[in-house]
């Protein structure tokens, strides 16, 4: 439906075009009556191409077949038979975190398998999701900041036998079986090849660098698709963990899709906490909620900032406007 950004032909596309424009413009301008067989075709036409255009703009945006990405390894064969998955089967693959995994926006899944002589086997995933951020989302509640990192696509960690990698809006995972010590880095080279073909964003997400740096423990970002807090009126929210003299706390970030959107999710949480949303304004408040402390919140514009477990009024304070000065920047 759509390629690169831009349509991609199609029979029905073609058309639909076709009988639009062949039409004979004369009736066209002068059919202005609803009960003109032309007006009546026109109409139609136009419906069609308005539903046809609207299911290509809700589809997700493919930059090519994923399934291509997995490299030959010298010495390793590829199986045959590749495995795909689809959100309506992912069940039958990763039965207890395929929810998680569809709640991230999950797309496709391609599934390969490397083998050796020797025994040893490579399971290799490719997770397509409809962003970078929902990649990076699943990605992140997957790791932890005491892993070893690497700079591999936008990046990845290894544990033991096991590598996954975040790489634009794919997420890989390389899991060895059997791998003697010589054997661990061809993990980390079967990554960088699966990088490589995939031909995607080598970053982690922008926004991540709206966050500030001074005291946030590395590689703690994560993004939270839903129910952020707890609460199913915060959604797609970024946050990182932050440490000050032993004591650990949030910051978090929402991107609404506009300014009526932040507004709508403030009023909310005030009620939720039975203040008055009568009371919100663009700048610093303060929501005192029963079970997270004092959230810290700057709203500016379609974005929401806040703190989360930070107990010191004047830290908290701080990191609002030092928010307000990335943002300026």
């Amino acid at each position: 439906m759509l390629f690169n950004g831009f349509f991609e032909p199609t029979p029905f596309f073609d058309f639909v075009t076709n009988i639009f424009f062949t039409m004979d413009k004369r009736k066209f301008i002068s059919s202005t009556t609803f009960g003109t067989e032309d007006s009546i075709f026109l109409r139609s036409v136009v419906f069609i191409l308005g539903l046809f255009i609207i299911i290509c703009l809700r589809s997700p945006t493919y930059s090519r077949d994923a399934g291509d990405a997995f490299p030959d390894l010298e010495n390793w064969v590829k199986s045959e038979d590749m495995r795909e998955f689809t959100p309506e089967n992912l069940f039958d693959y990763i039965n207890g975190a395929a929810d998680s995994y569809l709640s991230y926006q999950f797309n496709h899944l391609w599934v390969m398998e490397y083998s050796k002589a020797s025994g040893a086997i490579i399971k290799a995933e490719i997770y397509e999701h409809n962003d970078e951020n929902h990649a990076f989302g699943i990605y992140s509640i997957e790791r932890s900041p005491e892993y070893d990192y690497k700079k591999i696509g936008g990046q990845a960690y290894r544990i033991e036998d096991i590598l996954n990698m975040v790489c634009g809006n794919y997420y890989v995972k390389l899991h060895g079986y059997s791998l003697d010590e010589s054997e661990h880095i061809i993990l980390e080279n079967l990554a960088g090849g699966i990088a490589e073909n995939l031909d995607a964003k080598s970053e982690l997400p922008d926004i991540l660098h709206k966050f500030p740096v001074e005291n946030q423990v590395e590689n703690s970002a994560m993004y939270i698709a839903e129910n952020f807090l707890g609460y199913d009126f915060l959604r797609n929210a970024f946050a990182a963990i932050y440490k000050k003299n032993e004591t650990a706390y949030q910051l978090f970030m929402i991107a609404g899709k506009d300014k009526a959107e932040c507004q709508n999710i403030l009023e909310n949480y005030m009620k939720f906490t039975r203040q008055d949303p009568d009371n919100i304004r663009e700048g610093h408040m303060v929501i005192h909620d029963r079970y997270n402390g004092d959230v810290y919140v700057l709203w500016k514009n379609d974005l929401i900032f806040g703190t989360v477990e930070c107990t010191e009024e004047s830290a908290c304070k701080n990191h609002l406007e030092e928010f307000e000065s990335i943002l300026g920047q």
